[in-house]
Protein backbone atom coordinates (compact mmCIF):
# COMPACT_ATOMS: atom_id res chain seq x y z
CA UNK A 1 0.00 0.00 0.00
CA UNK A 2 1.57 3.51 -0.93
CA UNK A 3 1.57 6.08 2.14
CA UNK A 4 -1.66 8.65 1.25
CA UNK A 5 -1.42 12.07 3.13
CA UNK A 6 -4.02 11.99 6.32
CA UNK A 7 -3.77 8.01 6.58
CA UNK A 8 -5.06 6.46 9.54
CA UNK A 9 -4.58 2.98 11.11
CA UNK A 10 -7.16 2.36 13.65
CA UNK A 11 -6.35 -0.84 15.70
CA UNK A 12 -9.29 -2.01 17.61
CA UNK A 13 -13.06 -1.37 16.31
CA UNK A 14 -14.49 -1.77 20.06
CA UNK A 15 -16.87 1.64 20.83
CA UNK A 16 -13.66 3.83 21.36
CA UNK A 17 -12.01 2.70 17.78
CA UNK A 18 -14.86 2.22 15.62
CA UNK A 19 -16.59 5.74 16.62
CA UNK A 20 -12.85 7.42 16.04
CA UNK A 21 -13.14 5.83 12.37
CA UNK A 22 -16.54 6.90 11.64
CA UNK A 23 -15.44 10.25 12.45
CA UNK A 24 -12.62 10.53 10.32
CA UNK A 25 -14.41 8.72 7.71
CA UNK A 26 -17.01 11.53 7.54
CA UNK A 27 -13.92 14.04 7.58
CA UNK A 28 -12.98 12.03 4.43
CA UNK A 29 -9.94 10.69 5.85
CA UNK A 30 -7.93 7.51 4.71
CA UNK A 31 -9.13 5.02 7.16
CA UNK A 32 -7.33 1.21 7.32
CA UNK A 33 -9.60 -0.24 10.40
CA UNK A 34 -8.07 -3.30 11.63
CA UNK A 35 -9.73 -6.14 13.54
CA UNK A 36 -9.54 -10.05 14.03
CA UNK A 37 -13.43 -9.89 14.66
CA UNK A 38 -14.90 -9.32 11.17
CA UNK A 39 -18.19 -8.84 12.12
CA UNK A 40 -16.82 -5.80 13.41
CA UNK A 41 -14.90 -4.94 10.31
CA UNK A 42 -18.40 -5.74 8.33
CA UNK A 43 -20.10 -2.60 10.43
CA UNK A 44 -18.01 -0.44 7.99
CA UNK A 45 -18.10 -2.36 4.43
CA UNK A 46 -20.40 0.29 2.95
CA UNK A 47 -17.37 3.13 3.83
CA UNK A 48 -14.20 3.80 2.06
CA UNK A 49 -12.39 1.98 4.71
CA UNK A 50 -9.74 -0.28 3.79
CA UNK A 51 -10.76 -3.38 6.01
CA UNK A 52 -8.41 -5.79 7.34
CA UNK A 53 -9.15 -8.63 9.38
CA UNK A 54 -6.02 -10.20 11.06
CA UNK A 55 -5.77 -13.52 13.05
CA UNK A 56 -2.86 -12.01 15.43
CA UNK A 57 -1.85 -8.25 15.97
CA UNK A 58 2.16 -8.79 15.48
CA UNK A 59 4.35 -6.60 13.44
CA UNK A 60 4.12 -8.57 10.51
CA UNK A 61 0.59 -8.39 10.23
CA UNK A 62 0.35 -4.63 10.91
CA UNK A 63 2.97 -4.17 8.05
CA UNK A 64 0.55 -6.03 6.15
CA UNK A 65 -2.58 -4.17 6.77
CA UNK A 66 -0.11 -0.95 5.80
CA UNK A 67 0.12 0.47 9.34
CA UNK A 68 3.43 1.21 8.63
CA UNK A 69 1.96 3.71 5.80
CA UNK A 70 -0.20 5.52 8.24
CA UNK A 71 0.40 9.37 9.51
CA UNK A 72 -1.10 8.10 12.41
CA UNK A 73 -2.29 4.70 14.68
CA UNK A 74 -5.23 5.08 17.21
CA UNK A 75 -4.84 1.63 19.07
CA UNK A 76 -8.68 0.91 20.07
CA UNK A 77 -8.11 -2.10 21.76
CA UNK A 78 -9.48 -1.93 25.61
CA UNK A 79 -9.84 -4.80 27.73
CA UNK A 80 -6.80 -6.89 26.88
CA UNK A 81 -3.88 -4.22 28.34
CA UNK A 82 -0.81 -6.48 27.19
CA UNK A 83 -2.37 -6.48 23.49
CA UNK A 84 -2.57 -3.05 23.28
CA UNK A 85 0.92 -2.01 24.61
CA UNK A 86 1.97 -4.32 21.61
CA UNK A 87 0.37 -3.08 19.30
CA UNK A 88 1.07 0.40 20.17
CA UNK A 89 5.11 -0.98 20.50
CA UNK A 90 4.88 -2.71 17.32
CA UNK A 91 3.15 0.28 15.15
CA UNK A 92 6.14 2.51 16.85
CA UNK A 93 8.54 0.02 15.74
CA UNK A 94 6.84 0.18 12.26
CA UNK A 95 7.66 3.77 11.96
CA UNK A 96 4.50 5.87 12.87
CA UNK A 97 5.46 8.91 14.16
CA UNK A 98 2.84 9.30 15.88
CA UNK A 99 0.57 6.58 17.92
CA UNK A 100 -2.44 7.58 20.17
CA UNK A 101 -3.68 4.56 22.27
CA UNK A 102 -6.35 4.26 24.76
CA UNK A 103 -5.23 3.72 27.95
CA UNK A 104 -7.19 1.45 31.00
CA UNK A 105 -5.74 3.68 34.23
CA UNK A 106 -2.69 5.42 35.40
CA UNK A 107 -0.31 2.53 35.23
CA UNK A 108 -1.16 1.76 31.60
CA UNK A 109 -0.79 5.57 30.61
CA UNK A 110 2.65 5.68 32.43
CA UNK A 111 3.67 2.26 30.18
CA UNK A 112 2.15 3.79 26.81
CA UNK A 113 3.97 7.06 27.41
CA UNK A 114 7.00 5.20 28.19
CA UNK A 115 7.66 3.80 24.86
CA UNK A 116 6.64 6.71 23.09
CA UNK A 117 2.79 6.40 22.52
CA UNK A 118 0.19 9.16 23.26
CA UNK A 119 -2.14 7.77 26.11
CA UNK A 120 -5.68 8.68 26.28
CA UNK A 121 -8.58 7.76 28.27
CA UNK A 122 -11.77 8.44 26.44
CA UNK A 123 -14.03 7.01 29.38
CA UNK A 124 -12.30 8.72 32.13
CA UNK A 125 -12.20 12.33 30.43
CA UNK A 126 -16.11 11.66 29.21
CA UNK A 127 -16.92 10.99 32.78
CA UNK A 128 -14.42 14.18 34.53
CA UNK A 129 -16.62 16.94 31.35
CA UNK A 130 -20.12 15.79 32.49
CA UNK A 131 -18.98 15.94 36.18
CA UNK A 132 -17.98 19.36 35.38
CA UNK A 133 -20.95 20.17 34.15
CA UNK A 134 -23.77 19.02 36.17
CA UNK A 135 -21.55 20.56 39.57
CA UNK A 136 -21.73 23.69 37.17
CA UNK A 137 -25.36 23.46 35.65
CA UNK A 138 -23.63 24.32 32.44
CA UNK A 139 -26.76 24.57 29.31
CA UNK A 140 -26.12 22.18 26.36
CA UNK A 141 -24.28 24.78 24.19
CA UNK A 142 -20.92 24.60 26.54
CA UNK A 143 -18.46 21.63 26.72
CA UNK A 144 -16.19 22.09 29.53
CA UNK A 145 -12.12 20.93 28.76
CA UNK A 146 -11.49 21.10 31.95
CA UNK A 147 -13.01 22.60 35.15
CA UNK A 148 -12.20 26.40 34.05
CA UNK A 149 -12.10 26.16 30.55
CA UNK A 150 -15.03 25.92 28.58
CA UNK A 151 -16.36 26.04 24.59
CA UNK A 152 -19.82 27.92 23.91
CA UNK A 153 -21.34 27.58 20.50
CA UNK A 154 -24.31 30.09 20.34
CA UNK A 155 -25.37 32.25 17.58
CA UNK A 156 -23.72 35.38 16.21
CA UNK A 157 -26.66 38.36 17.98
CA UNK A 158 -27.82 40.98 16.08
CA UNK A 159 -26.17 43.64 17.48
CA UNK A 160 -22.76 42.09 15.79
CA UNK A 161 -24.27 41.91 12.36
CA UNK A 162 -22.09 43.56 9.62
CA UNK A 163 -18.79 43.84 11.86
CA UNK A 164 -15.20 42.21 11.17
CA UNK A 165 -13.75 40.42 13.90
CA UNK A 166 -10.73 42.95 14.55
CA UNK A 167 -14.00 45.31 14.95
CA UNK A 168 -15.39 42.81 17.71
CA UNK A 169 -12.26 42.50 19.41
CA UNK A 170 -13.69 39.97 21.58
CA UNK A 171 -10.22 39.07 22.70
CA UNK A 172 -9.84 42.89 24.20
CA UNK A 173 -13.16 42.72 25.70
CA UNK A 174 -13.95 39.56 27.01
CA UNK A 175 -11.38 37.33 27.08
CA UNK A 176 -12.25 34.90 24.51
CA UNK A 177 -11.20 33.55 21.10
CA UNK A 178 -13.51 32.88 18.39
CA UNK A 179 -12.60 30.00 17.09
CA UNK A 180 -15.25 28.70 14.14
CA UNK A 181 -17.99 30.10 12.71
CA UNK A 182 -20.67 27.85 11.60
CA UNK A 183 -23.10 28.49 8.16
CA UNK A 184 -25.68 25.83 6.89
CA UNK A 185 -24.21 23.66 9.23
CA UNK A 186 -21.05 23.59 8.43
CA UNK A 187 -18.13 25.19 10.62
CA UNK A 188 -15.61 27.55 9.46
CA UNK A 189 -12.44 27.49 11.15
CA UNK A 190 -10.47 29.98 8.72
CA UNK A 191 -11.06 33.02 11.31
CA UNK A 192 -9.40 36.25 10.16
CA UNK A 193 -9.13 39.49 10.96
CA UNK A 194 -11.31 41.01 8.02
CA UNK A 195 -13.59 38.29 8.34
CA UNK A 196 -17.68 39.66 8.32
CA UNK A 197 -20.40 38.18 10.97
CA UNK A 198 -23.55 37.56 9.89
CA UNK A 199 -26.33 37.46 12.55
CA UNK A 200 -27.53 34.17 12.68
CA UNK A 201 -24.90 32.61 12.51
CA UNK A 202 -23.40 30.26 14.43
CA UNK A 203 -20.30 30.88 16.45
CA UNK A 204 -17.75 28.37 18.28
CA UNK A 205 -16.06 30.20 21.23
CA UNK A 206 -13.68 29.62 24.10
CA UNK A 207 -12.22 30.88 26.98
CA UNK A 208 -12.64 30.66 31.07
CA UNK A 209 -15.98 29.96 32.86
CA UNK A 210 -15.83 33.55 34.35
CA UNK A 211 -15.42 35.21 30.79
CA UNK A 212 -18.03 33.31 29.21
CA UNK A 213 -20.61 33.38 31.52
CA UNK A 214 -19.87 37.52 31.25
CA UNK A 215 -20.16 37.05 27.41
CA UNK A 216 -23.64 34.96 27.83
CA UNK A 217 -24.96 37.22 29.93
CA UNK A 218 -24.11 40.17 27.73
CA UNK A 219 -25.91 38.59 24.48
CA UNK A 220 -29.06 37.63 27.21
CA UNK A 221 -29.34 41.13 28.25
CA UNK A 222 -29.26 42.27 24.93
CA UNK A 223 -31.87 39.51 23.73
CA UNK A 224 -34.19 40.52 26.53
CA UNK A 225 -33.80 44.78 25.16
Amino acid sequence: MKKKNNTFAIIGLGRFGMAVAKTLLAEKREVIAIDIDMNKLKLLSDTDATLCQVEEITVDTLRNAGVADSDVTIVGIGRDIESNILASMDSLELGVKTVISKASNDEHARILTKIGAIAVYPEVETAKRLAIKLSKDLPEDVVPLSEDFFILQTQIPQSWDGKTVVEMDLRKKFDINLIAIIHAGKANATIRPETVLKAGNGMVICGTSKNIEALQSKLKNEMLT
